[in-house]
């Protein structure tokens, strides 16, 4: 389900606002005898109040992104660290799962990026799963994580 956009919610706001009033004067004009500063409704308080969780839920996932997006650079330093190591014993096949298990890590990645509200979930889940994947193969190949 798709959130409606702001313009969406100010549109319907202004229309509140415009519609008759029960004096039958229309166009939501307070009428001479009635008390117009309890009745005037402010569109853009209407939008905020609207926005309010749409705004909470997109700060999370703000927060969720930059937080991958540290973990990501974190993963990828030691990947290039174990790299090195791999370069001085060459093993074929460790060196095959640690590429196989960072561009995983790199897919998944992305897929946190360029998700929205209905799939960033699910990204951000993959995401972990190939991160704690990729962290226990570096583990397992000499590279820890920084304390």
């Amino acid at each position: 389900m798709t959130r409606p956009s702001l313009l969406v919610l100010a549109l319907v706001a202004l229309s509140a606002c415009n519609r008759p009033s029960s004096s039958g004067q229309g166009g939501g004009a307070p009428s001479a005898t009635a008390a117009a500063p309890a009745a005037s409704v402010d569109p853009f308080d209407a939008v905020n109040d609207a926005a309010e969780p749409s705004v909470a839920l997109a700060h999370e996932r703000g927060v969720a992104k930059g937080e991958a997006q540290l973990k990501f650079t974190a993963l990828t330093l030691r990947v290039n660290r174990a790299d090195e190591r791999l370069r001085d014993r060459p093993d074929a096949a460790r060196s095959d799962a640690l590429s196989r298990a960072h561009h995983d890590m790199i897919d998944a990645f992305h897929a946190v990026e360029s998700s929205d509200e209905d799939t960033f979930e699910a990204a951000r889940r993959r995401f972990h799963g190939a991160g704690r994947t990729l962290d226990r193969l570096l583990v397992d190949l000499g590279v820890p994580a920084a304390p």
